[in-house]
């Protein structure tokens, strides 16, 4: 992997100061980005904020167009599927997926608010979300991904 992309991906990597915490415990780390859900149980339909905190040395792209929930089947999460019309809408040009990114700059946060979607069944679950380069390409293999967190339809009730 080599260009602009490779780049942000090792700067990303470089330094890892200590994790916020999340409810329940610690927050997903991936890199130097650091991503945490507002509660550990949701019910389906339930909005939830994830917050990613850069502690990379470079400013970074959440691409919000990709972002998934993604349920624990086994005692591993299933590998995600990077897949931008999933919020985008079919087809979505590399300018239609930059524009809806979250820019997170060095040393700071960023809130997303997605939802919980009103079938998804019970289980534990992680948000994963993708890293975007300048042009809208992926900057990274890997997504960030959050803490693990519980859907169930009695949550908060």
């Amino acid at each position: 992997m080599k260009g602009p992309g490779f780049l942000l991906f090792l700067a990303l990597c470089a330094g890892c100061a200590a994790d916020p915490q999340g409810p329940g415990g610690g927050c997903g780390t991936t890199n130097a980005l650091v991503a945490c859900v507002d509660r550990s149980e949701y019910a389906p339909g339930d909005p939830l904020a994830l917050t990613v905190v850069n502690r990379g040395a470079v400013s970074a792209r959440i691409d919000t167009c990709a972002a998934l929930l993604v349920e624990r089947t086994t005692i591993e999460f299933s590998p995600p599927v990077y897949h931008p019309a999933r919020r985008c809408g079919p087809n979505p040009s590399p300018d239609d997926i930059l524009a809806a990114a979250v820019e997170v700059k060095s040393g700071e946060s960023r809130t997303v608010s997605l939802t919980v979607a009103p079938a998804l069944p019970q289980g534990f679950y992680r948000v994963y979300a993708w890293l975007l380069d300048d042009s809208g390409a992926l900057a990274a293999p890997d997504p960030v991904r959050s803490n693990e967190f519980d859907v169930f339809p009695s949550a908060g009730k």
